[in-house]
């Protein structure tokens, strides 16, 4: 079936593997439709099975590693703001905030490098404001 419709050609560039399968799955019902109502109806069971479980995966392992194990770019044109903060050690703050996408220490000379990102550019503007009275500071770049 993924062999027969690669040829389908979408408008808007497909930006993560979930859109791709819900596009896959919605033809797929269709063509299903069409050839019994009897598959149509096993493949809606079957889909809603497989996606009550992805919830329950993705619900622990919110709970259980705070980090989302799916992302979805339904958001046509929303791209993320981010910011790179480097500083002499680390801040408390920022180690846990909720727009940490990643950390990295050194222990060359013990810079501490994160990356936050968010739609919301003026939170993150906020974060930079916040940081600038911060002694370990050393540069803040945010990017829209």
């Amino acid at each position: 079936m993924v062999g027969a419709l690669s040829i389908v050609r979408f408008r808007n560039p497909v930006r993560s593997p979930l859109e791709l399968s819900v596009y896959f799955g919605a033809i797929t019902m269709g063509i299903a439709a069409s050839v019994s109502l009897q598959w149509l109806i096993f493949l809606v069971i079957a889909i809603s099975m497989a996606i009550i479980t992805l919830i329950f995966v993705s619900k622990a392992s919110i709970s259980l590693f705070s980090v989302p194990f799916f992302s979805a770019s339904f958001s046509e044109g929303n791209s993320l703001s981010s910011i790179s903060i480097v500083s002499k050690g680390q801040i408390k703050s920022l180690n846990d905030h909720q727009l940490l996408q990643s950390k990295i220490l050194s222990s060359i000379d013990g810079t501490v490098v994160y990356q936050l990102a968010s739609i919301d550019f003026n939170l993150l503007k906020e974060i930079e404001k916040d940081l600038q009275k911060n002694d370990n500071l050393i540069s803040a770049e945010l990017r829209r």
